[in-house]
């Protein structure tokens, strides 16, 4: 990001979607995929994320991303999160 209004959008589009999609973020040639993971109290206690080379990943970012977003929602309520998925109104996503 190269501008704090960048940074609020894109924080936003995740908070929408659940998951965070990044094209050669930290590394070239990159694309990472990740989703929160919540426990029992409704708190962040993880996280979840897929990387491969966006060369191979990016005709199946759509598909990933449903993955990464299904296995975080499954890990955490078998950690006893009850609350709405994606996780709309946590605090810290504010």
């Amino acid at each position: 990001m190269t501008s704090r209004r960048a940074l609020l959008a894109s924080l936003k589009a995740v908070k929408q979607r659940g998951v965070s999609t990044v094209d050669s973020g930290t590394v070239s040639g990159v694309l990472s995929i990740g989703a929160p993971i919540f426990g029992a109290d409704g708190q962040v206690v993880a996280a979840l994320s897929v990387g491969g080379p966006t060369a191979r990943m990016a005709e199946r970012v759509k598909a990933v991303e449903a993955a990464v977003s299904e296995a975080a929602e499954d890990i955490s309520r078998l950690l006893g999160y009850r609350g709405p998925w994606p996780v709309v109104d946590h605090p810290t996503a504010r």
